[in-house]
């Protein structure tokens, strides 16, 4: 709470926020509530509709190709995501959908997404796991 005629924080972290008293019970609740879900959302990598992909405190500018498949991964964060889905997103791109092409942009995803803190694990034979570094 900040007093009354006094200035604002200069900078509030991510699981932080102020107020000025008095405060409405609702308004409290609300902001509290907006605390929860940042906090969610920070644990969890997002991708956004323009091409980025936020995971805790980082970004990560991503292409159009990139972006399509790392959707199901983000999707199913943690989760199996199988190659022949993969290829499907490839396919309907309009790019190559080989099992080498499949490699290749899973292999340049994963540069991209060790700036972040991520990493595409393979599951062997399945397919490719969304996880933390």
């Amino acid at each position: 709470m900040v007093e009354h005629g006094a200035p604002p924080p200069e900078s509030v972290g991510l699981h932080e926020d102020w107020v000025r008293p008095p405060i409405v019970p609702e308004d409290l609740r609300a902001r509290v509530r907006q605390l929860t879900a940042r906090t969610f959302l920070r644990s969890r990598p997002v991708l956004d509709p323009v091409g980025v992909l936020y995971f805790k405190e980082s970004s990560v500018t991503l292409s159009v190709t990139q972006c399509e498949m790392l959707a199901p991964l983000v999707g199913r964060y943690g989760q199996t995501v199988y190659r022949t889905e993969l290829r499907d997103v490839l396919e309907r791109s309009g790019v190559s959908s080989s099992s080498n092409a499949l490699d290749l942009h899973v292999m340049r995803l994963r540069r991209r997404l060790c700036a972040a803190g991520l990493a595409v694990r393979n599951v062997r034979g399945r397919g490719f796991v969304l996880e933390p570094a």
